[in-house]
């Protein structure tokens, strides 16, 4: 921007701030001006209209796919076969929200429908381990650039049960997320996941039980 002034012509910064958007520059007398930004710009004005410009992207997809000969066997004795069938559906939803030029939030949502069979001497067992996936998730997450060369990040997440083993439903307190570019090509981050309290994300007979853990990460790139 400063170099952008001085490949004007302005002579004083009644002038220079004519060049910014969105505000109206008026001149009172032969030393005194009226400026403001999307209000009443007069003499004795003291009232301004904020608006505030938001950035809005968004994507919604519905899916739906068929499927025909997925893994699935004998129980006794044990073979591997192709006896399962089925279809899936859902939607997959995001979106980002530009608050400010220097924050964003982020929102994602996704619906899963599973619609399994097997033939009869297959069992019960390969559908349930086929269909053992969660049947809605979401996040959101708030990244904004606190300095020129600071950014924090805050994420909040949630997953739905799953069935089979029987998992329960978690939400993730915020993974939090420090970085600092503290030189070209070095960035300094410090990051702390699972902050809430300890859960099973899987396996309840295995050790799948997360909870708070923090993290230091260099990152250097060079050209």
């Amino acid at each position: 921007m400063i170099r952008r002034i001085r490949r004007t012509a302005a002579t004083s910064l009644a002038e220079a701030l004519h060049l910014a958007p969105n505000l109206q520059v008026a001149r009172i007398d032969a030393n005194q001006y009226a400026i403001t930004a999307r209000g009443f710009n007069n003499a004795i004005g003291n009232k301004l209209l904020v608006v505030i410009d938001l950035v809005v992207s968004y994507s919604v997809t519905a899916f739906h796919d068929q499927y025909q000969k997925l893994r699935a066997g004998h129980a006794a004795p044990t073979t591997i076969d192709n006896l399962a069938w089925g279809g899936v559906c859902g939607v997959e939803a995001w979106g980002n929200v530009d608050l400010a030029r220097n924050w964003r939030v982020s929102l994602g949502w996704t619906v899963l429908r599973e619609s399994l069979h097997a033939a009869p001497d297959a069992g019960t067992g390969p559908v349930a381990n086929l269909g053992d996936d969660t049947r809605q998730q979401w996040s959101i997450r708030s990244t904004a650039h606190v300095a020129p060369t600071i950014a924090f990040d805050v994420t909040l997440r949630h997953v739905a049960a799953l069935p089979a083993p029987a998992v329960p439903a978690y939400t993730a307190a915020a993974d939090l997320r420090l970085a600092w570019n503290c030189r070209p090509g070095l960035d300094v981050s410090v990051l702390a996941q699972d902050l809430g309290r300890r859960h099973v994300e899987f396996d309840p007979s295995s050790s799948s039980r997360f909870g708070p853990t923090a993290f230091l990460k260099l990152e250097w790139a060079t050209r």
